[in-house]
């Protein structure tokens, strides 16, 4: 018994982290959640063969009046959190 608890004790030294990292990583900090609009002339060669949307004239989704423009209409990701450990043996 004495000599199984010696050995068990060395493994579990042999495994044990020397040093431990944290990393938090934090996506879009003060939570914006405005949709991004394309920008630029809607007959602009800028972006290639990009479709062609609707947009509010003003920038506001609650402004029923659009505009024709070229590009993607991009929605920003919510707030994100992720927290990484790092064990160094």
């Amino acid at each position: 018994l004495h000599r199984e608890f010696i050995l068990s004790r060395q493994l579990m030294e042999r495994f044990r982290p020397k040093s431990i990292q944290f990393d938090l990583v934090i996506a879009n900090l003060v939570n914006n959640r405005e949709v991004i609009y394309p920008r630029g002339s809607p007959g602009g060669s800028a972006q290639g063969a990009a479709p062609t949307v609707f947009v509010p004239r003003s920038g506001d989704v609650g402004d029923p009046s659009r505009v024709m423009a070229r590009g993607f209409t991009t929605v920003l990701d919510p707030r994100n959190l992720m927290l990484t450990a790092k064990l160094a043996f």
